[in-house]
């Protein structure tokens, strides 16, 4: 399994290697805490970088130097102790990177023989601390993509060259979250602070992929023997933030956005969990029990709220454990859902844009990742991100290019093609939103053929790092968000 998923490996220890490289915070942590240490922005766009970037358990974010060859204490519990061997080192951004045409080498103090060893690190070719934070804060300046990437004419060719300057770090600085992992991950529009409320896709693989889907219509995102998950769908028309360097051509955009999920789980006992979740009350979940005879007739049904700040876990018969929780501490307002079954790790937030009525509104965005269990499961997984576990490659759909009519609006219109089996229509829940049924239904199956990726049409790529994936729509500044 990890051969076929991983590609080929010589060696044990190079296999080993590559699947350590894709344990993320949501596997080895709970249920009910995302946060780690990440990797560096250099390292985790492949160079080379030394700076040790930190997140606590609850989001706050903070940098450390440390001093070359001390170990410090990173976890300390009454039955395990974790700890870090701090290094220096001097390192070029990578050429990918658009600073590295400003900044030639980053180093420690301690490499240029200036310093006393202190924890501050210095930059060669910026003469003021002040003035290279704001040439590298998150909210990127199209001058100084101008001045770096050169001129562009049309909005989809800058667009497609500030993509391939995204970093990690400038999203997790945009999401609020340090790991990156994979998956959720923030397209364009969310890393330089826009608003939209697009439905982008990232595939188990890292494939890349946006869907608008049919207002009011359910879509099956993750279906396994265990497990369904599903969303609902729905449209509107927000407007870019000023701080979009594309707000001053699109006035208006035309878009989808996920409003309620919907997840049907089946216990060892035979019960049924019915679970829904709305943007409109992020923080409270609804949960039906439905328990079944040993004829498998329905005996007993009821429901239980899970909210936060009152009844915000439940575990059930020991394999189901979810949770509400604070999705962010700096913005009160916002909420997650999370939901492990041993198999599937599902982690559910919120989001928001900015209507054309000046008014923000909520939508919810997906993170999943799959854990040892799903990988081993001789049923291979379906729905729009599902049927991407077992790909040997990434593959990479139709993306919305955003490139406005005469009248400044631009309508989206990507169904997901070439990234997807068969139409999008194949992927829409028959009957009411906890049936679980669509064409590639997996749920409550004794079989499941995993996809023949060879036969999509979409673009092939590297396998990302990581074994995660996600529906996310953009968010506005934090600034905005705090206010909704």
């Amino acid at each position: 399994v990890i051969a076929a998923t991983l590609g080929t490996a010589t060696h044990t220890a190079a296999l080993q290697a590559a699947l350590d490289s894709t344990i993320t915070p949501s596997v080895l942590g709970t249920v009910t805490s995302s946060a780690a240490l990440h990797a560096t922005l250099d390292a985790s766009t492949g160079g080379a970088g030394a700076d040790v970037h930190m997140e606590s358990l609850m989001g706050g974010k903070f940098d450390i130097r440390g001093e070359a060859g001390k170990i410090y204490a990173i976890l300390s519990a009454p039955l395990l102790a974790l700890s870090a061997r701090f290094d220096s080192g001097t390192f070029k951004l990578p050429r990918s990177d658009f600073r590295s045409s400003i900044i030639k080498k980053v180093m420690d103090r301690g490499d240029d023989g200036g310093s006393d060893g202190g924890s501050k690190g210095c930059v060669e070719g910026a003469t003021h601390t002040a003035a290279l934070d704001t040439a590298l804060a998150p909210s990127v300046d199209p001058s100084l993509i101008a001045a770096t990437l050169g001129t562009a004419t049309r909005t989809a060719a800058l667009q497609a060259a500030l993509a391939s300057t995204i970093t990690p770090s400038v999203i997790a600085a945009t999401l609020g979250t340090a790991t990156s992992t994979a998956a959720l991950h923030a397209t364009l529009d969310a890393s330089t602070g826009g608003a939209g409320a697009d439905v982008h896709m990232e595939s188990l693989m890292g494939g890349k992929f946006d869907i608008r889907g049919v207002a009011g219509k359910v879509y099956a995102i993750l279906s396994a023997p265990l497990l369904a998950l599903s969303a609902r769908f729905d449209s509107g028309t927000f407007k870019l933030p000023r701080s979009d360097f594309r707000s001053s051509i699109i006035k208006k955009v035309h878009g989808s956005f996920l409003s309620e999920m919907f997840m049907t789980m089946r216990l060892p006992s035979s019960s049924v969990l019915c679970v829904h979740y709305a943007a409109s009350a992020p923080d409270t979940a609804k949960v039906m029990v439905q328990n079944f005879d040993t004829e498998l007739r329905l005996s007993e049904s009821k429901e239980l709220i899970l909210q936060y700040g009152s009844t915000s876990h439940e575990n059930f018969e020991d394999v189901v454990h979810m949770a509400i929780v604070e999705a962010s501490p700096n913005q009160k307002q916002r909420f997650a859902l999370k939901v492990t079954d041993g198999a599937w790790n599902i982690s559910v937030t919120t989001g928001s844009y900015r209507s054309t009525d000046d008014r923000l509104r909520r939508f919810l965005n997906v993170k999943i990742t799959p854990l040892a269990a799903a990988f081993a499961d001789p049923i291979a997984p379906h729905g729009l991100i599902g049927q991407s576990l077992h790909d040997l490659f990434a593959v990479q759909g139709k993306i919305d290019d955003y490139v406005a009519n005469d009248a400044g609006e631009y309508t989206t219109s990507a169904q997901g093609e070439g990234a997807i089996q068969g139409t999008l229509e194949d992927y829409e829940i028959q009957g009411e939103p906890f049936s679980a049924k669509f064409a590639y239904s997996r749920f409550g199956g004794t079989k499941g053929p995993r996809r023949d990726v060879a036969l999509l049409s979409g673009k092939r790529m590297p396998i990302g790092k990581h074994y995660a994936a996600g529906a996310l729509g953009d968010s506005p500044s934090e600034d905005e968000a705090a206010t909704l």
